[in-house]
């Protein structure tokens, strides 16, 4: 079953998402997915919604949804910054202790591109336990990666202040402000259970070195990396999209659906 969710944040401002159940039981694993800088709870080529209903099929529920100022919600993607995202995100998990109809066990999470940043960090402020994360793509480093996908002259002019826009949409100067206080590397290390990092080699907006640096800090012994020689960072080859979809359903069969 597919539904549409609102979900308020601790600002009171609405996040619109959708909730996957499976049909087949009414308790199990939950998994949360978060998308990337000026995405949606759709990611490109619809590859969440493609990943939830996978998930649900096999039993494991989903929940995609838009952080305050991206896709459906409310407020302005210049009003967001990290911080505001990973905040979201956190509520977004509270919010799934009063689902209807369907008794979360235990829960999972999925971080793509930037989102690999908000999840590693918002892991580390929840109250109940992730038994298992998987990283698409991640970025490592928020202040570089931005340098990297905007260019030093945007970064730093943001930094002072100066309207900065980026496929459309304006970047409000707090996104800029924070990004050197952000450390999800720090964050990740300190989680206990596995983590599948899974990276295209040839991905040229979040490069290959940040999935690394992500299986460098994480401490479970059974945390894995993939990396697709093929795929680029929206994992929109076929091959790649293919096996992103199975090793990732794969990976949270293992470790939700045997874990309760």
């Amino acid at each position: 079953m597919e539904e549409p969710i609102v979900i308020q944040n601790r600002n009171g401002k609405r996040l619109i998402g959708i909730l996957h159940t499976p049909d087949s039981c009414s308790s199990g694993p939950m998994v949360v997915f978060a998308h990337g800088f000026q995405g949606t709870k759709s990611a490109p080529h619809r590859i969440f919604t493609k990943m939830a209903r996978k998930l649900a099929s096999h039993g494991i529920a989903a929940l995609r949804f838009d952080y305050f100022g991206s896709g459906d919600s409310e407020g302005e993607f210049c009003e967001s910054t990290i911080s505001s995202q990973i905040a979201d995100l956190e509520d977004v998990f509270s919010s799934v202790f009063h689902v209807n109809r369907f008794n979360v066990t235990n829960y999972g999470l999925i971080g793509y591109s930037l989102g690999g940043c908000i999840a590693s960090i918002a892991q580390s402020k929840l109250p109940m336990e992730i038994s298992s994360i998987v990283l698409w793509a991640p970025v490592s480093n928020p202040y570089w990666n931005l340098i990297h996908l905007l260019g030093e002259d945007r970064v730093v002019n943001g930094l002072v202040g100066k309207p900065v826009y980026f496929d459309g949409e304006q970047i409000g100067t707090p996104f800029f402000e924070e990004l050197l206080e952000l450390h999800p590397l720090e964050c990740i290390k300190k989680y206990e259970n596995p983590v599948l990092i899974i990276h295209g080699e040839q991905d040229q907006d979040v490069l290959l070195s940040n999935g690394i640096a992500y299986k460098e800090a994480v401490q479970h012994p059974l945390s894995q990396l993939k990396a697709y020689s093929e795929s680029g960072h929206l994992f929109n080859d076929q091959e790649g999209e293919s096996a992103l979809l199975t090793q990732t359903l794969e990976w949270f069969k293992e470790y939700l659906l045997k874990k309760y």
